[in-house]
Parts: C-alpha cells; structure tokens; sequence
C-alpha cells in the first residue's frame, strides 16, 4: 500500500467522522432553536394571559359598580369592554399553550356571555329584582373562577415547558461534549495507525543505518510498510553498497597518498635540517666574515694612521717643491685608499644591519661648508667653481647624524669633481613639503660635467657600478660611492634621485625629514642667519662662473641682486640708486682687472656705496695682489652663504687669510697616549706637541694604569682599545677607580658598530676612528680638555 492511499482513507475517515458531527450537532440545535421559539411564545402567551385577567377584573369591577348604581351610561361602557374581553379570549386560541386549555378558554366565553347577559337584564329591568342581580352575581363569580382556572393552567404549562428546555440544552451540551471526545478518539486513532504504519518501516531504516554504520553489517532494507518506504530502502541498500565499494577504493587511494606525504614530510624535514646547518654556517660565516672585517679593519688602519699621519707631518717641515710634491701624491693616494675601504667596511655594515646612526642636534650650515672645505682646494687647482647655498628657511639647527649626511655629500661632491672639467658645482640646501604637508630638507650637488645617459642612470646607484667601463677610462673608484649614499639616505628615512643630460651636467638631490632639534619646531626655528639683508647687491665684473656663484649663494638672502659688466655702468648705477648699495667686485682666479675697474670706477663708487671684493680663486695671493686698504673686506675662501653674508655685514674679520695661513694656536695640558704601535705613537706624539700639549706614552693598558696611579696630573687619556697584555676598556675601568673625573678617549681602527657600541657601554669620554686625522684629533683633544670639570655628557663619536 502507498503512503497516499493511507493518507487518503485517513483524510476520509475524517472527513465522514466530521460531517456526521456535524449533522447531529445542527439537528440538536435545530431542536433547541424550536425550544427557545416555544419559550418565546409562551413568555408573550403568558404576558397576554396576564393582561386579560386584569382586564376582566376591571371590567367586574365596572359592572359590580353598574349593578349597584344602575347608572345607564356605565351599562355601554361595561359592554364594550364585555365584547371587548371576548374577541381578546378569541385571539388567546392562537397560542399553543393556551390551546391545551381549550375547554377552560370556552368556559371563559361562556361565562362572558352570561355576565353581559346579566349586565343586559339589569338595564332592560328598572330597580332590578334581587333575581337579576343574583344571576349577574353567579355569572361574575364563575367568569372570574373560570380566568382563575385557566390562568393557573396555563402558568402550570410555561413551568413545564420551561423545565423541559432546560433539561434540553443540558442534554444536548453534554451529547455535544461527548460527541466531540468521540470524534477526538476516532481522529487520534486514525493518526496512530497512520503514523505507525509509516513510522515503523522509517525506524527500522534509522536502526539499519545506524547498525551498518557503527556496527559494519550490511544494509537491511524493510519488507513491511508502504511502497515507497520499500523502495527507499532497496535504493539506500543500492548506494551503500556502491558507496562502500567506492569508499574502500578511495580509502586504497588516501592510503597511498599518506604514503607519499609521509615520504614528503620526511623529505622536508631532512630538507629543513639542512636549511638549518645552511642557515647556522651562513650565520656563521657572517659572523666570521664581521669578524674579519673587524681584525682587517684595524690591520689596514693602524699602519694607515702612520702613514697618513707621517705624511702630514712631514708636508708641514721645509721640503723642496720636488719633494713637496711626492709627499703631497703620496697623502692624496694613501687618502683614496682609506675612502676605498672606508666605503668597503660601510657597505658591509650595512648589509650585515649593523650600521647605527646617531640623533644628535647639528648646524646644517656647519656640515655643507665642511664639505665645501673638504674639496676647495681640489677644486682651487683644477679651477672650478665650488659653492654652496643655504636658503632662509632652513632651521638653524636640525636632529639627526652630521657624520652620515656629511659623508652621502661627499660621495656626490667627489663625484662631481671627477666627472666636471670646467665649470662650477654647486651645493643646495633648501626646505620643501612632501605629499603629505610635511617639511623637508632637500640637499642638491648640481655640476657642469659630462652628464650621465639615460640608459646609465638606471644602474648609477648600483654597487661596482662604472659609467665608463672601457680599459682606458680616466677616473679612477671603486664604484659603492654612489651605493652607500642611496643605502644611507634610506636608513635615515629619505630618498635620493638624479636628473642629468649628456654633455650639460647632473644633479644628484635627496631628501630627508625635517627633524627639528630637542624643544623646537621646523616651522619656528631661525635661519642660519639672523636675518635676510635687505638692501641691494650689485655684482660688478666681467661675466665668469664667479660671479654666477656670488648670485647664487646670495640667492633668497637680500633684497635684491643686481649685475654690472662695464665700470660706467657701476657708476651710473650707484648714482641713479636711491639709497647705497653694496658692490661686490668679482676677481676671477688670473684676472688682473681688478686694478683697471677700480680705476675707472672705484674711487666713484666707494663714495656712493660700500665696495667689497670676492676672489675665491685667489686663496693666498689675495693678500700680495688685493690691497686690503681700497675695500671694505676681501673675501677669498670657498664661497657659501655664511661666508659671504658674514663678510657683507662686517663680521668676516679674518676674510684675508686662508685657513693654512693662520697661526698655529699654542695649547697647554698633558696627555697619556696609550698605544702599542711605534708609528701610531710617533704621529700622534708630535701632532699634539707641535701645538704645545705635553705627551706621556704607554705601551699597554696595565702600563697606563700604573703611570695615572703613580702621576694623577694628566689632563686627558687617548686610550688604545685593542692592545696586549690589557686592552682599552679593562685599562679604562681600572683607570677610574684612581681618577673618576679623569677624560677618556677611545682610539680604535675599528668602526664596526658593535665596536663602537662596546666604547660607548663602559663610560668612554670619545670616540676617534684611526686614522687620525690632525683637525678632528686636536679639536677633539682641546673640547675634551675644556669640559673636564664639567658633568660627562652621554658618549658621540667625535671623529
């Protein structure tokens, strides 16, 4: 039997069961609605009932009082109500109640007709015989005993009528009720065996389902149950066991597959070892590789410190020119190969992560013109013009690493010393916003050299790498200048970029963050000069890359920049001006005109405004070939804008001589040179006393330690770190346990950082990177000498 068909005879079941309900519930209200019809009749039959008996007692009332007066006119008014009475006792007949007391209701209209029969009789006989009234008395009496009679009756009919209502619709509520529990027990009965039918075939299924899955026994279909259910089952048996058949070869295939993942998992993990022993022996060999650099690193300058320090002693004693000449080669290739491995030992510092920078507060101003120092003379010899501007609105003082910025501008000025022939290299520092709003710094070294190709200036910043690769190239390097300015610009969070064309220059810029200094803002901090000069500058002079530079450094710094080529025109101008302006004559380094524009326009022209002269080529021969007495200052070092500013305000008081020929200062102190190396000593000793300083010297660190036990009269230590017997910091914790206050320098050729981390963890005073180079080593010596009384502020490298 199919699951329909069940459901069809139970829809029908209850179906049937429901219309038979429902007809015997709609007959037995059928008779109780017939019921409360009948109740209704008998309350308005009652109700009429009630009304004729009081009727008929008024109108007794009226004949008794007729019969008594004989007054005609109540005879009519008596009648009518009579006959009135009668056709009311007629209409009675119409209920059904009443009808059961049909003889009692003729009775009543018997009993009418013989009181107004009387009443007649009493009106046709004047003072009615007592006979009369005797009969109107007896027909009186029975018309009221036959109302009486029929009134009862008829009330004893509504009670009974009304009692068998009740008990009516008590019956017909509970036949109702136990009809409707006895269709609920057919319609609960038909949904047991309905559901038992169906539910059974689909519970052995469950139980079949769950024995074959947890048990492992095969899949029983049901014999029993509707159609459907069977066929469900056959089915389920079917792909159970097409199931398991692909489920075991599926398993076969998995199990397989483990194998080969098992066989992987081992591989990998043989591979991993490996990575491992590859990843520690790298580590290794970089750690091996650090520590050579480290060893090489001092090896190479600790013989360099002799050599560059006795060349530049011996260019300082009196050598013919030949000689001169030797020494100077010599320095100048001892120089290069120091920057070679300068820039080996900076490369691998900063691909091993170990280069530090520091964050200190600088003068941007102070870093550009060391630079400019640095390759002014080169510059000088070649005849090149070398300048650098810095615009107003760069902070004074800025925070980050001098050492480092100074170094990335080296690589680009050296550069473009090698690569420019004739011309002039300029250095710009400005201030800029980045996309963000943010402030800048940006550095430019612009030239007039050869000019790189676009298909170069995709590899320029590669390591090794050379624009001319050919054999017969003429400019010599290693190619990691331009490598280590990139890896540094971006460790100090900027980024460098170049633009140039062939045969017309290039310009190497980058960029950095504007860190202000402690408790100051970019926005706030002064220029480098007080203020911008407002008056006018005229630059008079043949036209030269002189005089391009004068415009150039001056640039953004006065009101106003004005070029005269011709002396007529100078005095014009200064006579046409409204108030006076500045002159700036312009010398070329072999142009001798000087004389002749003084002549033709100088006197006229001192009168009228302040003449100064500009002859950077000069250097030394400013002072035999420029009488000082004609100008108001005479400028002749390497053009920037401090400079020449300085000089125009009247605050350059030394612009006659050059650096080299100012006195030798004369110092005083004594010193402990603590080193182990002959030469290291012989320099060091006679760079600080040819400047007066007294030096003691030590071969080790335990012999230092014994001489400032025995003698605390020592103004400063310069202290070896990497010597026999006792090194640097075990001499230096010793030495602090004699004089605390005593000032400590490190000098170490080498400058890995971990080393100069070491120096700066045990409390050293400074730090000098070998070879000792003679400005920083005296300048050093003579801060350390000043502050000595003074609290030790936290450890920088100095040099």
């Amino acid at each position: 039997m199919r699951i329909t068909t069940i459901v069809t005879v139970a829809l029908t079941i209850a179906a049937v069961g429901g219309v038979t309900v429902a007809t015997v519930l709609d007959r037995g209200y059928y008779r109780l609605r017939l019921l409360d019809e009948g109740l209704g009749q008998n309350s308005l039959a009652e109700a009429r009932m009630e009304t004729f008996r009081r009727d008929v007692e008024q109108t007794l009332v009226s004949a008794d009082l007729y019969v008594a007066s004989e007054i005609q006119y109540l005879a009519t008014g008596v009648q009518r109500q009579i006959s009135r009475l009668g056709q009311i006792a007629q209409n009675l007949n119409d209920y059904e109640v009443i009808q059961r007391e049909a003889p009692r209701l003729r009775n009543v209209l018997r009993d009418l007709a013989a009181v107004d029969e009387a009443v007649a009789a009493v009106g046709a006989i004047p003072d009615a015989s007592a006979d009369v009234v005797r009969t109107y008395d007896q027909a009186a009496e029975a018309l009221a005993t036959s109302v009486v009679e029929l009134s009862e009756s008829v009330d004893l009919h509504l009670a009974t009528d009304r009692s068998k209502a009740v008990i009516a619709a008590e019956e017909h509520k509970w036949f109702q009720l136990l009809l409707f529990i006895s269709y609920l027990l057919l319609m609960l009965s038909v949904l047991a065996v309905t559901l038992r039918w169906i539910a059974n075939p689909v519970r052995r299924l469950t139980i079949h389902a769950q024995h074959a899955m947890e048990l492992g026994r095969p899949f029983q279909p049901v014999t029993r149950g509707p159609q459907e259910l069977r066929q469900l089952g056959t089915t389920i048996s079917k792909f159970v066991s097409g199931l398991e058949r692909r489920v075991a070869a599926r398993t076969s295939e998995l199990r397989e597959q483990a194998d080969e993942l098992r066989k992987e998992v081992n591989a990998r993990r043989q591979t991993e070892a490996e990575l491992l022993l590859a990843k520690r022996a790298a580590e290794a060999a970089s750690e091996a590789k650090s520590e050579f650099l480290s060893v090489m690193s001092h090896e190479l300058r600790t013989p360099m410190n002799a050599v560059i320090g006795t060349l530049t002693l011996l260019q300082d004693t009196k050598l013919r020119n030949e000689q001169r000449l030797y020494v100077r080669t010599a320095r100048e290739s001892s120089l290069a190969l120091m920057s070679l491995l300068n820039d080996v030992l900076d490369l691998s510092s900063i691909e091993a992560g170990r280069l530090d920078l520091e964050s200190v507060n600088f003068c941007a101003t102070d870093t550009i013109e060391g630079v400019l120092n640095l390759f002014y003379p080169t510059c000088v010899d070649r005849g090149l013009v070398l300048a650098g501007r810095v615009s107003p609105d760069v902070p004074h003082r800025l925070q980050g690493d001098p050492h480092r910025l100074r170094q990335v501008l080296a690589n680009l000025v050296g550069n473009a010393v090698k690569f420019t022939k004739s011309g002039h290299i300029y250095i710009s520092v400005d201030c800029c916003l980045d996309q963000d709003g943010r402030h800048q710094i940006r550095f430019s070294v612009s030239d007039t050299g050869c000019g790189i190709s676009e298909e170069d200036l995709s590899v320029v910043f590669a390591k090794f790498s050379q624009l001319d690769k050919s054999h017969t190239r003429r400019q010599s390097g290693s190619g990691l200048g331009l490598a280590i300015s990139r890896r540094l610009v971006q460790l100090m969070g900027g980024e460098i970029g170049v633009s140039s064309q062939v045969g017309k220059g290039s310009e190497f810029f980058f960029t950095l963050p504007a860190r202000a200094s402690s408790g100051s803002t970019v926005e706030s901090l002064p220029a480098d000069a007080a203020t911008a000069m407002p008056g006018e500058v005229v630059i008079a002079g043949p036209p030269s890359e002189f005089a391009s530079a004068v415009r150039e450094v001056l640039s953004g710094w006065v009101g106003g920049i004005s070029s005269v080529d011709e002396p007529q025109q100078l005095v014009e101008h200064c006579g046409a001006a409204s108030e006076a302006p500045i002159v700036i004559l312009v010398l070329g380094q072999n142009d001798p005109t000087w004389r002749a524009w003084y002549a033709a326009a100088g006197h006229q022209a001192v009168q009228h405004a302040a003449c100064f002269a500009v002859a950077p080529g000069l250097g030394e021969r400013a002072h035999s070939i420029v009488p000082t007495d004609l100008f108001h200052g005479i400028y002749s070092k390497v053009l920037s804008s401090r400079g020449v500013l300085e000089m125009l305000r009247g605050a350059n008081s030394a612009v006659e001589g050059s650096r080299n020929s100012a006195a030798p200062l004369t110092r005083s102190g004594r010193i402990l040179l603590v080193e182990d190396t002959a030469a290291s000593r012989l320099v060091a000793k006679n760079i600080l006393e040819n400047v007066g300083y007294t030096v003691d010297l030590a071969e080790n660190g335990l012999e230092a330690a014994a001489i400032v036990q025995q003698n605390q009269a020592f103004d400063l230590v310069l202290m070896d770190l990497q010597m026999p017997e006792m090194d640097g910091y075990e001499a230096n914790r010793l030495i602090r346990t004699v004089r605390e206050d005593l000032p400590i320098v490190a000098l170490s050729a080498d400058v890995m950082a971990a080393q100069q981390a070491r120096a700066r963890a045990v409390d050293f005073d400074g730090y000098l990177e070998k070879p000792l180079d003679r400005d920083t080593l005296l300048s050093s010596v003579e801060r350390c000498i000043r502050h000595a009384a003074e609290r030790r502020s936290p450890l920088r490298v100095l040099g």
